[in-house]
């Protein structure tokens, strides 16, 4: 169902867990409840959650697939941080962290790199929590 009231226009009903409104007069739209969209094209912010409570940005893909987040700067990349296409046999194996790096023409500086799920645990304590 999609209506009208003042400046708003709903698309789902108000009150149930899935709705979405947008404001006429600035063209900002809300979702309300689970988004799920293949590509989501923007010229300003994507937020999740409106700060009154704990919020997740969820990216799930295939195992064999990078998994991850870009950082621009004017259309150039800047970083990358992802899950890897590393398998996953067992044993807290696979998905390794990655981290890029790109320059400022946003080429690959070096090659990523990679903090293993595996050895976690005995890598990182609650006093050393950096690379």
């Amino acid at each position: 169902m999609i209506y009208q009231n003042g400046n708003f226009l709903y698309m789902g009903s108000t009150g149930v867990p899935n709705y979405a409104s947008m404001d006429l007069s600035t063209g900002n739209t809300t979702f309300t409840g689970t988004l799920t969209a293949q590509t989501v094209a923007t010229t300003g912010n994507i937020t999740v959650g409106d700060g009154t409570a704990g919020s997740d940005l969820v990216i799930n893909g295939a195992v064999g697939n990078d998994r991850g987040v870009f950082i621009y700067t004017n259309g150039s990349p800047r970083w990358q941080i992802y899950a890897n296409t590393t398998a996953e046999s067992g044993s807290n194996t696979g998905s390794n962290l990655g981290i890029i790096a790109y320059s400022d023409a946003g080429s690959l500086i070096d090659t990523s790199k990679h903090i293993s799920r595996c050895r976690w645990k005995n890598n990182h304590t609650k006093a050393d929590n950096h690379i």
